[in-house]
């Protein structure tokens, strides 16, 4: 029996093609506009997200679907002011929060995605004073005991959640991420001019936060250097901030010359970046779901990553597993893979068929079946 069209708002302030939730939320808009939905979709955008959603050619999930945009930056005063007057007065029939942070005050049926709890664990720099400590834990908590239903991207996050606040556990879903077609190619274009790369490298591909553990990597790198003669370098990815100089100074610190930093790359080089890597090292030491990990497999790129968390619930025997408290077996880990052309192969194998099991499709399709269940 069809069901009747409703309205669903979703919370795409944080749309972006560069980062893990602005990625979430625009591959769930481009999926659920191939899903024949009956329903309509109010889009709350920031103006710039709106700008890079139309750069982006991006297409509404129906034909009534609508943009609406909010001048309410996410972790801002506006969001639960702005961005809460601009819901009451849409009043969709469900509103889906594709993050924590949502306006404390919202009075009617939501659900909200947890992406993870690293703050929970991890507070860092963002947390560093104690009333955005409690800001943070008073915005949680208010929105995992309002929503109807939590999507979780993993069951390592749903574990984490569900043991926290035991109040969670039965209305908690877990719905994995997927990697965008696009990633895999026939043809990887080289990169190397634009970005000075060098023909041998590892690569990191993230941001520089605390949970990162970027700098156990670089230990890792200058013994691999040092005592397994290492040829190539070690290319990062992410801005560097004023709060994270720690990581240049250490690179200086070991007399290191063959580390890159080469910033913010457009995503639609990230996957040669991947591709031409002669391994993705990921030495997290907390993550939701770890995509990063997953597209390069998609690239044909062997995975190398931390022991922990949700790592060895996404990678699956796909990866090659470290310590990541223990540079010693980083790099061992590292140098087994690089210079083991069997074991290099094998993990190339078995990335291709892991990345088979996880696809944006299916998350959208149970993201789906979520507002209809509760719309009901």
């Amino acid at each position: 029996m069809p069901h009747p069209q409703k309205t669903i708002g979703i919370d795409c302030r944080f749309y972006s093609l560069n980062i893990g939730i602005g990625r979430y939320i625009a591959e769930l808009i481009s999926e659920l506009g191939k899903l024949n939905s009956p329903h309509k979709y109010l889009l709350f955008f920031t103006k710039t997200g709106c700008a890079e959603f139309t750069q982006a050619k991006g297409k509404l999930p129906t034909k009534d679907s609508e943009i609406i945009i909010i001048n309410a930056p996410h972790y801002s005063l506006a969001e639960q002011t702005t961005f809460l007057w601009a819901l009451i007065k849409a009043k969709p029939d469900l509103m889906h929060f594709t993050n924590f942070n949502t306006p404390i005050l919202y009075p009617f049926k939501s659900i909200a995605t947890i992406h993870d709890l690293t703050l929970h664990f991890f507070p860092g720099n963002k947390l560093n004073k104690p009333w955005h400590r409690l800001a943070y834990h008073l915005a949680f908590k208010r929105t995992i005991n309002h929503a109807s239903r939590l999507i979780t991207v993993s069951k390592h996050t749903a574990s984490d959640l569900n043991r926290l606040y035991p109040q969670t556990k039965n209305k908690t879903t877990t719905i994995h991420l997927g990697v965008k077609s696009d990633f895999h190619k026939n043809d990887y274009p080289n990169i190397s001019a634009k970005y000075s790369l060098p023909q041998q490298y590892l690569l990191y591909a993230g941001n520089w936060r605390e949970h990162k553990n970027i700098p156990a990597l670089i230990k890792a790198f200058a013994i691999l250097k040092k005592e397994y003669t290492y040829k190539g370098s070690l290319v990062l990815t992410g801005k560097t901030r004023p709060h994270h100089q720690d990581i240049p100074e250490l690179v200086t610190k070991l007399n290191l010359h063959d580390v890159i930093f080469v910033g913010d790359v457009d995503s639609q080089d990230l996957p040669s970046l991947f591709h031409y890597a002669e391994a993705f090292v990921f030495p997290t030491l907390y993550e939701g779901f770890g995509l990063p990990a997953l597209e390069a497999m998609y690239t044909n790129t062997p995975v190398v990553a931390s022991k922990c968390t949700c790592l060895p619930e996404v990678c699956g025997d796909a990866a090659q597993y470290f310590n990541p408290n223990s540079p010693e077996d980083m790099a061992k880990q590292i140098n087994q893979v690089i210079t083991t052309p069997s074991l290099k192969q094998e993990l190339i194998k078995k990335g291709k068929q892991r990345v088979n099991q996880f696809s944006f499709a299916t998350m959208a399709q149970l993201t789906h079946q979520i507002y209809n269940q509760l719309l009901t």
